[in-house]
């Protein structure tokens, strides 16, 4: 029996409704954060041939606390013949040499040098 007006504010985000006889009522619209960085951990571990490192990816945001994305980001080696990685962040060392391990959502990147040293030993 009230009638109602709605009305939106341009891309800032706020809507108010009004009921006649009836107190104005206004919400506000919160933007999700939105992820601005991502840390790659360990940061430079040195393991053996044919040994494994299990990386982490933390995401920064633009508000609120970081979180672990390391199950939702791509990752990567930037050698593939000294070590490879899987989806969840274990690499595997190949052969001898030194990598970039890297972890990205979108165009934001985090990433990690891996030394992989001969003899298949941990050090």
């Amino acid at each position: 029996q009230y009638p109602v007006a709605l009305e939106c504010a341009g891309s800032g985000g706020s809507m108010s409704s009004t009921a006649t006889g009836l107190a104005a009522a206004t919400a506000s619209v919160i933007a999700a954060p939105v992820l601005t960085s991502i840390l790659v951990t360990p940061a430079a571990p040195a393991i053996g041939d044919l040994s494994s490192e299990q990386f982490t990816a933390t995401g920064a945001y633009s508000a609120g606390p970081g979180h672990d994305i390391t199950g939702s980001v791509t990752w990567s080696s930037g050698n593939t013949a000294i070590a490879t990685i899987t989806t969840g962040g274990s690499a595997l060392c190949r052969t001898t040499g030194t990598t970039t391990i890297s972890a990205s959502s979108g165009a934001i990147q985090g990433s990690a040098s891996l030394t992989c040293l001969g003899g298949g030993h941990d050090e």
